[in-house]
């Protein structure tokens, strides 16, 4: 089991805002804010980004080798730039509407989360929270097989941004892929039905019991 130091515990308590300035402030890592590139000053290299499961760029700012944590790219440039107390609580967005490009010019501070919505529907029906980058344009141009149920080629999307959802249908015994809404009609079809032979299971034992008592009377 791993141990930490009382420091290395003080630094993964802070938030990752917290962290990250915390970083820059004692000159462990740097970011330029004009590409937001992201360097290593303990070892003099730039750091390559990686999309987090939401598309922002995320390196991982090293302590020590117990505690790496991961930092949004354009935050810490935020950091860099408006300070953690401008944007304590609130959201970044990108103006062009590729979460990639993390350099100052690009990015816009938000009060709310609203805002940050109302900014990116302004822009386009294709802007919904920043959702237009690269990879996902890319997932949109792949060819989706159609639902095996309703044949809808779109899988009827509830989010026109994002890319169809295919969810198997074995366990319903259905061969092939479907969409999200006929999987839910025929995971609550099944529920019903699952229902009513419950409940006719109970009122069958109820009356095999109440014929035992019965006879044996």
């Amino acid at each position: 089991m791993m141990t930490l130091r009382t420091d290395e515990e003080a630094m993964q308590r802070l938030t990752l805002d917290e962290y990250g300035r915390w970083m820059l402030d004692h000159g462990h890592y740097d970011v330029d804010v004009e590409t937001g590139v992201v360097t290593n000053l303990r070892r003099g290299r730039g750091l390559k980004g990686s999309p987090g499961n939401t598309g922002y760029p995320v390196v991982y700012l090293a302590y020590s080798r117990d505690v790496q944590r991961p930092v949004r790219t354009h935050r810490l440039v935020a950091i860099k730039v408006w300070g953690i107390e401008a944007i304590r609580g609130k959201e970044i967005g990108h103006r062009d509407g590729v979460r990639t490009h993390s350099y100052l010019s690009n990015l816009v501070l938000f009060h709310t989360h609203r805002e940050h919505y109302r900014f990116d529907a302004a822009q386009g029906p294709d802007r919904i929270h920043g959702s237009v980058t690269r990879m996902t344009e890319a997932r949109r141009k792949k060819s989706w097989p159609p639902c095996v149920v309703c044949g809808d080629p779109d899988g009827r999307r509830d989010v026109p941004t994002g890319s169809p959802v295919r969810i198997s249908g074995e366990r319903f015994g259905v061969n092939g892929t479907l969409c999200r809404r006929c999987h839910k009609r025929l995971a609550q079809r099944q529920a019903r039905e699952s229902s009513g032979a419950a409940i006719r299971l109970r009122a069958r034992r109820d009356t095999m019991a109440t014929n035992a008592i019965a006879t044996q009377r």
